[in-house]
């Protein structure tokens, strides 16, 4: 005699996509510090600069995508312009940008890390050259991607005509997976 039996067995693996955004970020999220930088005393002949990161990572396959919404550092109605295209750093010419690369003029920033595929957008990927634009893609990954560590430089020059005032700033980092 004989007898036999079968079992069916499954398992579901959820989508995930795990971001985080701080002063300093661990390579898998597990921790970050700090949402806030100071640029100090803004001045014609010194380029004020600061770093922030971000990682991210997602199990989806059509990857996921980072975008930065905000607006160029402002004090009441006074601004200082967002270099709209890639430009290099001029001290004693108001602007203000970002890009996520090791940079040597000025010597600010790192360039990604990680095993992930996630990639940084042209526009923000070219070392010495700055930019900003509210709602701009900065990184990507087409497909199921691993942890990247992001570094974003920022950089701040006025001319000895910028309006006096406190200037600020607040930048929202946002990823977006399909699913």
């Amino acid at each position: 005699f004989s007898t036999s039996g079968s079992f069916n067995i499954g398992a579901y693996v959820p989508p995930f996509l795990i971001f985080c955004v701080g002063v300093t970020v661990a390579p898998d999220c597990s921790s970050t510090t700090g949402n806030l930088i100071d640029f100090g005393v803004l001045a014609p002949t010194i380029t004020a600069l600061a770093t922030t990161q971000f990682a991210g990572a997602t199990n989806d396959f059509t990857g996921y995508q980072v975008f930065v919404n905000g607006q160029t550092m402002t004090s009441g109605n006074n601004a200082i312009p967002e270099l709209t295209i890639p430009g290099s750093s001029s001290q004693g010419v108001s602007q203000f940008g970002l890009n996520l690369r090791l940079n040597n003029a000025p010597v600010v920033g790192n360039n990604p890390s990680g095993s992930g595929t996630a990639v940084v957008d042209p526009k923000y990927n070219t070392s010495n050259l700055f930019a900003f634009g509210d709602g701009d893609k900065v990184v990507s990954s087409p497909i199921t991607t691993d942890f990247n560590v992001f570094t974003q430089s920022y950089l701040v020059n006025v001319s000895a005509l910028q309006k006096p005032g406190v200037y600020a700033t607040t930048l929202l980092y946002t990823a977006v997976a399909s699913f």
